[in-house]
């Protein structure tokens, strides 16, 4: 007697595979047509749709139609919303395993330094180093462009003033 393999990630629902962020998509989009369809049921029960109490203005057929697509609109929102119902369940399970810091750890206060979790790499350390002197160097260049725009303001002040001594 010959075993079946056994099932490995090959054979895993494409369920497994959907990731958070695209089923957060997917619900807003759920969310975005059950409003468009609340709003088209809404615009057919406006004031223009409804008829007179005593029925002056009724029209079987009519009236028909717009029944049937008043229930299809009310299906398809009713739909949407056990869709939308199964996203919100699926996100809160896969999210429960996430573990949030709590908000006061989130909020850094003026004066007080964040704790680290994670100690930094030494690439962290050369970066930094390398951001100080290209800080420096920025600095540097400043000054020396500052001096270089006195200097020339003095310059056209000095041509200016013998410009004006001349005539």
């Amino acid at each position: 007697m010959q075993q079946s393999p056994a099932p490995g990630p090959q054979m895993m629902s494409p369920v497994k595979d959907i990731n958070t962020v695209n089923m957060c998509r997917a619900g807003q989009e759920t969310v975005h047509d059950i409003v468009s369809r609340a709003q088209d049921v809404f615009t057919m029960l406006g004031a223009k749709n409804m008829q007179l109490p005593n029925n002056v203005t009724f029209h079987g057929p009519q009236y028909g139609e717009q029944k049937a697509k008043l229930d299809e609109q009310l299906r398809q929102v009713n739909l949407n919303f056990r869709k939308l119902r199964a996203f919100y369940t699926k996100i809160n399970e896969t999210c429960e395993q996430i573990e949030l810091p709590l908000d006061q750890e989130l909020i850094p206060y003026v004066g007080q330094e964040m704790p680290r979790s994670q100690p930094y790499s030494d690439s962290y350390y050369y970066v930094q180093e390398q951001h100080r002197d290209m800080v420096e160097q920025v600095r540097l260049k400043n000054q020396q462009l500052k001096e270089v725009i006195d200097n020339m303001r003095s310059i056209i002040w000095e041509t200016n003033t013998m410009i004006t001594m001349r005539k």
